[in-house]
């Protein structure tokens, strides 16, 4: 019984096996939070340039009831849950906010933008700790009009 023991000790034939069971679940960890960081990044990305595309829309046509549509189209994701928001103002030399239509005070036509916003939350595909899930992914643009 005693020889038995003493062998069963110091084989080394599972030692690999316990390895890789101990070092299977930390890849796996790994692979999921690469994959989730890379989606979001996907994710932002896309809600960046449709906010983008949104906005050289409006400042081609006008349009700005239509620029929802256009976003989410060119968003090319989940297009129940995409908030966009088109925001029209004026501003004069130094970033000094002025009436659309009006002119500066140094006699100049105040300068016309189109600020587009699009928001969508991303969920991830396992719970983190200290991450909040749904999160708030956004993407923005701002274009010159006139």
């Amino acid at each position: 019984m005693r020889s038995a023991c003493i062998r069963i000790v110091h084989d080394r034939a599972g030692n690999t096996l316990v390895e890789l069971a101990l070092i299977v679940p930390v890849l796996i960890a790994i692979a999921l939070a690469i994959i989730d960081f890379g989606r979001g990044a996907h994710a932002s990305m896309s809600l960046r340039s449709a906010a983008r595309v949104g906005a050289e829309y409006v400042s081609r046509t006008g349009d700005v009831d239509a620029v929802t549509t256009v976003v989410a189209n060119a968003a090319n994701l989940d297009v129940e849950k995409l908030v966009v928001t088109p925001v029209v103002f004026c501003e004069c030399d130094g970033g000094v906010a002025q009436t659309c239509g009006t002119f500066c005070p140094d006699g100049t036509a105040a300068r016309r933008f189109i600020s587009i916003t699009a928001r969508q939350p991303f969920s991830t595909l396992v719970p983190y700790p200290m991450i909040d899930s749904p999160l708030q992914l956004s993407g923005s643009a701002t274009l010159r009009v006139q």
